[in-house]
């Protein structure tokens, strides 16, 4: 068993409400007969205890999105662990899930702890099933939040039964010691904070609070300095709990819990609401034996550091995630100059038009569209721009997206393209053209001008709609913008980040020749893949035979680059520094690949 303090993780759990029913949860959300929400008093003397710990203080539910008290606590936790800041996150990203995992390689590094080093992201973490509140709060999270475990449980996964006693199984008292304390949910996961107190595992925290507990360890300074020998009463949870048993996994897309019958009485007790539903598989055991009948198909982990999902990519599936989903309006600033044959041409990319100019070029423009799009025509003459912003984005719905076109401008494939991309509601994309430019997105003249950005902004939000109101130009816009999050409207601006991806065929050029290499070559090879070269900065490594394949110079990355494709990078502990050795060779981020 570990203390706390050597765990890379302790979870805050602020709610147990959910957006999904999944089997075996391991918040056992369903059953409660009310769910809670933890206040934000509780929220903040929960952080405060955590001062001096090095790792990652989750965000944990349920859905912690739930909360009311969501936004405040993301700031608050971010306010004593301020996340290492990067433009990654608001930039709109090709693949976002690869971005997600990049952003955790990035904040990894090594730190001392009982028997070695652990991997750590020292900062605020956050667990979320990527619903519609975690879309709504996507600025935030993205601003505060160093570390996200996201899975939209759109895939298969797999959960083992965690209500499933050691008992009913017949395990014995000396063979079960050993079990638990080699728990791997203990040992690879985390301590946890409810509203009912502090736990050493986030599994007593949650049987505490499903079943009515006594509570934990007050939550005070330096509670997770606790080992095991002072784990004391809370280990009397643990007998509830199969995830130290071998028993089977459950699709988690099945919402069906698998529960040992002594543990079905105490639910009956505790009032559980999936009681007498086809919700709850009460499990055939005779003589500790779990009867096959009485078993899901799957009866296997994918990995130790990996149980519920076979890989990263797999909580994620960017054919059906909500964060593609976006409303794109157009408001047309025209006059006199204006070329509005190349307007009306675009008109149909988008959900809605808009177009602010005198009442004889709209005339014009009515005459000529032909198209299904709704068009509204606004005289400038009798309302201010910063109106018509107003009127359309002042409803704070995160979804709607502004784009708006002035000058010479003929649109390409700008908006099919926003709509394959995740965007972050807090960035303004803004481009003035001051010479003939034409890119993927747009045709445009000299003296142009096109922008995008979303009502709900953090931007917006400080300056006030009062300020927005007042304006008479796009380019105002800018001025209340928070600058870093102000990129140029091109499509060089977008996002793809380094993914675990390898494609048959590719040439690949592996970084780092140390104790994942021979992983990192049976996985290229079990991928298709052809091994070019390996590559490391250690001088020691240089020259030397590892793996059957000789050691060359990071500067083999710059002076070979037509014979590759991609670059291995070979860990997650070192990755940051190994990426910069890398990117500094020449190398983009899209042409890396890692473990």
């Amino acid at each position: 068993m570990k203390s706390p303090k050597d765990m890379r993780i302790i979870q805050i759990d602020v709610t147990n409400a959910c957006i999904h029913q999944c089997s075996n949860c391991t918040r056992f959300c369903g059953h409660h007969k009310k769910n809670f929400f933890m206040d934000f008093e509780t929220f903040k003397r929960a952080v405060d205890s955590l001062d001096g710990y090095v790792g990652t203080i989750g965000i944990m539910g349920g859905e912690p999105t739930l909360n009311p008290e969501f936004e405040r606590m993301a700031e608050y936790l971010a306010g004593k662990k301020p996340k290492t800041h990067t433009d990654d996150m608001l930039r709109p990203q090709q693949h976002f899930m690869d971005a997600i995992h990049d952003l955790e390689a990035e904040h990894t590094f090594a730190h001392p702890c009982l028997g070695g080093v652990r991997q750590t992201i020292d900062g605020p973490g956050l667990w979320s099933a990527i619903g519609e509140n975690y879309k709504k709060y996507y600025e935030t999270i993205q601003d505060t939040i160093q570390y996200q475990a996201l899975n939209d449980h759109t895939n298969t996964m797999y959960h083992q039964p965690g209500l499933v006693s050691r008992k009913s199984l017949g395990i014995p008292d000396d063979k079960w010691i050993e079990l638990r304390n080699n728990c791997w949910v203990q040992n690879l996961w985390s301590a946890s904070i409810t509203p009912k107190g502090a736990f050493f595992c986030e599994l007593a925290g949650a049987l505490d609070m499903l079943f009515d507990g006594p509570g934990g360890w007050p939550v005070e300074p330096g509670w997770w300095k606790r080992t095991p020998e002072e784990f004391g009463d809370q280990l009397h949870w643990c007998e509830l709990c199969g995830l130290a048993c071998e028993t089977f996994m459950r699709d988690a897309n099945e919402e069906v819990y698998d529960v040992s019958p002594d543990v079905y009485e105490k639910l009956e007790r505790a009032g559980s609401r999936l009681i007498g539903t086809d919700r709850i598989n009460i499990l055939k055991i005779d003589n500790g034996v779990i009867a096959e009948e009485s078993k899901a198909e799957i009866s296997r982990r994918f990995s130790e550091s990996m149980p519920y999902t076979e890989s990263y990519s797999a909580r994620f599936n960017e054919e059906k995630t909500n964060l593609l989903f976006k409303k794109i309006i157009g408001l047309f600033i025209a006059d006199e100059n204006s070329v509005y044959e190349k307007y009306i041409k675009c008109f149909d990319k988008f959900n809605a038009v808009y177009v602010y100019g005198e009442n004889d070029l709209s005339e014009k423009i009515k005459e000529n569209y032909k198209g299904k799009t709704e068009v509204n025509f606004i005289n400038a003459k009798e309302k201010l721009l910063g109106k018509v912003i107003y009127d359309i984005l002042h409803e704070k719905d995160h979804n709607k997206y502004l784009m708006t076109v002035k000058g010479d401008v003929e649109l390409k494939n700008v908006t099919g393209r926003l709509n394959k991309l995740v965007l972050n509601p807090g960035t303004l994309l803004y481009s003035e053209i001051c010479e003939h430019t034409e890119n993927d997105y747009f045709n445009c003249g000299p003296g142009s001008e096109v922008s995008l950005f979303n009502g709900t902004a953090h931007s917006i939000r400080d300056a006030g709609w009062d300020k927005i109101l007042q304006m008479t130009e796009i380019k105002q816009i800018k001025d209340v913008w928070q600058n870093k999050k102000i990129f140029e409207f091109k499509p060089e601006t977008e996002r793809k980040a380094p993914t675990t991806e390898i494609k048959a065929g590719e040439r690949i050029v592996i970084y780092g020749a140390g104790r994942n290499l021979n992983r990192a070559v049976e996985n290229v090879k079990a991928n298709s893949g052809k091994i070019v070269a390996v590559t490391d900065g250690s001088s020691d490594k240089i020259g030397t035979n590892i793996c059957g394949y000789e050691v060359r110079d990071p500067k083999y990355l710059k002076e070979n680059r037509n014979d590759y494709d991609k670059v291995f990078i070979t860990t997650m502990m070192y990755y940051r520094e190994m990426k910069k050795r890398v990117t500094e060779q020449g190398i983009k981020e899209s042409d890396i690949i890692w473990m």
